[in-house]
Order: structure tokens, then sequence, then C-alpha cells
């Protein structure tokens, strides 16, 4: 991502992209390598989409949030206060 004119927009470079992809075949990401926080909106009924995530992050940190779907627009200060209590 870069800035231009004010705006934020992606930047893609296509021998990074081609390393990234070549990284990931090679020696796939661990669990491990950063600790993750999911905000889940409380009208978020996806059960499945949970479960995979656990799957995917087993260390991961779910925190449901009472709000709509956009958890930071709808819950503002409850997601200030996850995200720094997360954070330390």
């Amino acid at each position: 991502m870069t800035e231009e004119n004010g705006r934020i927009v992606p930047r893609a470079n296509p021998h990074a992209a081609a390393w990234a992809l070549y990284g990931v075949s090679v020696a796939p990401p661990s669990v491990e390598l950063a600790p993750v926080l999911l905000m889940l909106a409380s009208s978020n009924d996806d059960a499945d989409a949970l479960e995979r995530f656990r799957q995917a992050q087993p260390g991961g940190r779910v925190e449901v949030v009472d709000s709509g779907h956009d958890v930071p627009e709808d819950a503002p200060e409850e997601t200030a206060r996850v995200v720094a209590e997360f954070l330390g």
C-alpha cells in the first residue's frame, strides 16, 4: 500500500508477490508467528467460520462484541478497549 494524492492505494510488485508465494509454499507460516485477535459481532451466527478460525489459529483470541456487522463503527469504545487489552 502507498499514498497517492492523499489516498491509500494498493501497490503491487509481481516479483515480491511471486517470492512471497514461493516462501509460503516452501515453509508454510506457523500459527505461532504472531498473536491473533478476532473481534466478532454478536449478530454473527456463522459457527462454521468461527470453528475454521479456531482450527487455523488455535492460540487465537476471540472476542464477541455487542454490535452489528461493522464492529469498529458500531462499538468504537468496546473495540478500543478490547484492542488495548489485547496489545497489553
